[in-house]
Parts: C-alpha cells; structure tokens; sequence
C-alpha cells in the first residue's frame, strides 16, 4: 500500500464526508491507496451512517471511545500500512488532480492550501513564498506565520520517518496540535519536498471564527496565549529569539477584545483586566502599530478600540 489517508471524524454531516471521499477516489489508478475512518465516539445514529458508508464504499471504519482529534489521528496512525501518510478533515476538499507520489528518500512533501471562505466566496493560497531549497532552515520561519505550516493537512509524510522520531500528536495540547505536530517533523530535519501546487482546501466560514470568539471570548485568549507559548518554544530550540511573535499575539489579543466589546461591552469592561495582564507580560520592544494597540488596552481606550475594528470591517467590504 502506497498511501494511507487519515479522516478523524466527530458527528460530521455525512454529505461532507461523501464530497470528501469523492475528491480522493479521483486519484490516478496507478496508486494505490485506503482510506481510514476514524469515528471518535461519535452519536449513534452518525456512526450507524459511517459504517454503512464506509460498506459501500469498501473503507476501512473503526469507532473508538472519545478522546479528541489528537489521539484520533493517532490511532489511525497505529492501523494505517501505507507507506506514507496523509492527514484529511471530513469537512474540506482534497485535490486528487495535484497529488503526486514523493521523490525517493523524502520525508516530507508539502504543498500549497488554499484557504476558501465559503460565505463570501473568496480563496486564498497559502504558500512557501520565494523558496528556492526547501531544507528545515529554510520553512523554519513558515512555523511562526498563520500560513501553511499551521495545517497538518496539505502534506504527505514518510510514514518509517514517523516512527523512527516517534512522532505523533500530543493529546494533552487543546490548541495548536497540527503546530506541534509539524514543529516535531521539521526539528528532525526531514528531506522536505515543496510542491507549488493546491493539494487541500480549508472551508472555513469567518461568522464561525467570529462566533466564536463572540461565546468564549476568555477561552480564545488563553488559546491565543497557548499558541504564542508553543511557537516560542519551538523557536528556543534553534535558538531564535526575536520573529515577531510578540507583536502577532498583541495583534491576536486586540482582534479579540475589540470584538468582545463589540457583543457584550460590560463583560468586557469587567474582564478588561485580564487583557491589560496579558498585554502587559509582552508589552516591550513593539513595533509602533503593536504598541498602539497595546496601549489601547492598558488605557481602556474603548471607543477608540471599537471604532479600530469599526473601520477595518469597512475597509475590508470596499477593499
């Protein structure tokens, strides 16, 4: 077996997980391939659908206790036999036309995402801009960007590479997993292939991110700190210091309070001290447009906060 495609599943629609599927099975004949369903304690009446599905269409299925996508991926690990692995979510699209078997002796391939917002339509490639040599120097930098390296999908990885690094998801991490799952192929200095072309799109829709920060404004503070924690980890053990991460999490923790005083203005003026703490911890050597919005915050400069946010939504409708 050449491929192995890995698909976590947690009550997704099944329509979703049918466009899937269909997307793969447009592979070339001349590889050979199976699919692996993981059901991670999904509701009965979904896994009852799954494993008729996955009947029909000749899938390998396996239901397991819930545990998270993390351990789930991990376990469809553990059953794949293919030689190298693929990481897909039930609710995006594969490229099949793009996908390529890698060269020999590589461990990793990695390939353009394009990130598509299914309300308004518009898509964007998420790329390794200006590489001339893929090697773990060079995509270093990329780990420490909202960009490709974000996404575990999108990449074929040697599965004996996998296992000779004991690589794999660590469940105790609730934000930031594909991130640390890609940190740990990098830092053991895989031989990277770097193909310009589209194998994933990411459907996201921008309500859903805004939603949720409208519910659980506090919890994507502490997720935006959780990352930030993670990448400056990564950066310590090539002893990079300084990347612009301080001012990516300023801009992170600005995005969410300012919607937060948006939806509910009194919860946020209560919990504003909370924002001021975390800005404060990285409040030294910004760039100017960090160090506004950091000060912003400690001064509580509401309205000018509002009106930030206010302006940059119109200028994105015009733009």
């Amino acid at each position: 077996m050449e491929v192995s495609f890995i698909i976590p599943i947690f009550n997704n629609s099944l329509n979703d997980l049918r466009r899937l599927v269909n997307s793969v099975r447009k592979l070339k004949n001349s590889i050979s391939y199976e699919i692996l369903l993981i059901d991670d304690g999904s509701k009965d009446n979904f896994s009852v659908e799954y494993e008729k599905f996955s009947s029909q269409y000749k899938i390998k299925y396996f239901k397991k206790n819930n545990s998270g996508v993390s351990d789930t991926r991990n376990y469809g690990l553990k059953k794949s036999t293919g030689k190298y692995i693929v990481f897909l979510d039930a609710d995006d699209q594969f490229k099949a036309e793009n996908f390529m078997l890698p060269q020999d002796n590589t461990d990793l391939v990695v390939y353009n995402i394009e990130r598509e917002d299914v309300e308004s339509g518009k898509k964007t490639i998420l790329r390794l801009n200006n590489l001339k040599k893929a090697t773990e120097t060079t995509v270093l930098p990329y780990l420490l960007k909202d960009g490709v390296f974000n996404f575990v999908t999108g990449k074929i990885y040697l599965k004996n590479f996998l296992s000779k690094y004991q690589i794999e998801f660590d469940p105790k991490i609730a934000v930031g997993e594909d991130l640390d799952f890609v940190s740990q192929v990098i830092l053991n200095k895989p031989k990277i292939q770097y193909i310009d072309k589209v194998l994933y799109t990411y459907l996201f829709k921008t309500s859903t991110g805004e939603e949720r920060i409208r519910r659980h404004p506090l919890q994507n503070l502490n997720d935006a700190i959780s990352v930030y924690k993670l990448r400056k980890t990564i950066l310590s053990k090539v002893n990079i210091t300084n990347a612009g991460l301080k001012e990516a999490l300023i801009d992170d923790i600005f995005e969410i309070y300012s919607r937060y005083l948006v939806n509910d203005k009194n919860s946020a003026k209560k919990n504003s001290y909370l924002f001021i703490k975390a800005v404060k911890l990285h409040n030294n050597n910004l760039n100017k447009k960090a160090q506004l919005k950091a000060n912003l915050i400690i001064n509580k400069r509401y309205l000018l906060i509002t009106t930030y946010l206010k302006l940059r939504q119109m200028y994105k409708k015009v733009k």
